[in-house]
């Protein structure tokens, strides 16, 4: 049974909904729906998540309230709103950009940056379709953009302070890990449909629900980490550090001076 929400935790829950990362929007869509009525089958159609993950919620909501909200954790000592980043940093917005917009000035550090942001955006806007399920190619997709945000390190590594770029370096190495191990089973499930439609004959499921069962186990990790707080966070630190020039920008090796 949910506790009733005070206007307070209706108001926080609206904004989070409505201003949050994409993954506690859904979260509090969850227990509005919840508090509203809905059933768990109604609030995953309406979400996109599976009926399980709803009741996780739930269950969650009534053990920490507002505490399963890693934004609110944050900002809970200064009183402010959920879903904002602090005066100084930009509230997350996603575009697709037809390029990086890297210009010949750039210097190394900033070329690197609008390089990342370009695919980090990617990878967020392939987010809800790669939870969702329906279309492996959204998963391959957010997967492709992680890659590519790896690569894109390597090759600018130099202009940035490594100790800086460590963290998102090893975030973006675990999160490309959770998404191929469900890559790899989109992929092989659907070649082995593919040809056990070509041969009908063949009797290939046992194999399929075995490989069935073991893309529901890598899925559930990877919406485990979607739904975490420690992804959350790194979406949020990683948008900070891409969009404020100069941050993390190795010092010039002639003058000694960062940019």
């Amino acid at each position: 049974m949910i506790v009733p929400l005070s206007p307070r935790e209706h108001d926080c829950l609206e904004q989070v909904r409505d201003a949050g990362l994409p993954a506690e929007a859904r979260r509090a869509q969850v227990i509005l729906m919840t508090c509203a009525g809905h059933s768990a089958g109604a609030i995953a159609a309406a979400t996109g998540l599976s009926k399980s993950t709803v009741w996780r919620w739930r269950r969650a909501w009534q053990r920490d309230r507002l505490g399963i909200f890693s934004l609110l954790n944050d900002e809970a000592a200064g009183g402010s709103l959920p879903g904002a980043t602090g005066p100084s940093e930009p509230r997350l917005r996603l575009e697709l950009r037809d390029t990086p917009g890297v210009q010949p000035d750039d210097s190394l550090a900033e070329a690197g940056r609008k390089v990342l942001l370009y695919h980090f955006e990617r990878m967020l806007l392939h987010e809800p379709g790669t939870r969702l399920g329906e279309d492996i190619e959204a998963l391959h997709d957010m997967r492709v953009a992680t890659r590519r945000m790896r690569s894109a390190f390597r090759l600018f590594k130099p202009a940035y302070v490594p100790k800086t770029i460590r963290p998102f370096r090893d975030e973006l190495r675990a999160i490309a890990g959770t998404l191929g191990a469900v890559r790899d089973l989109d992929v092989a499930l659907d070649k082995a449909r593919r040809w056990a439609g070509e041969h009908p004959g063949a009797d290939l499921s046992p194999l399929l629900t075995q490989w069935e069962t073991q893309r529901g186990a890598a899925r559930d990790n990877l919406l485990t980490e979607l739904e975490s707080k420690r992804f959350a966070r790194f979406v949020r630190r990683f948008e900070r550090f891409l969009r404020t020039p100069g941050r993390g920008a190795a010092p010039d090796p002639e003058s000694g001076i960062s940019p």
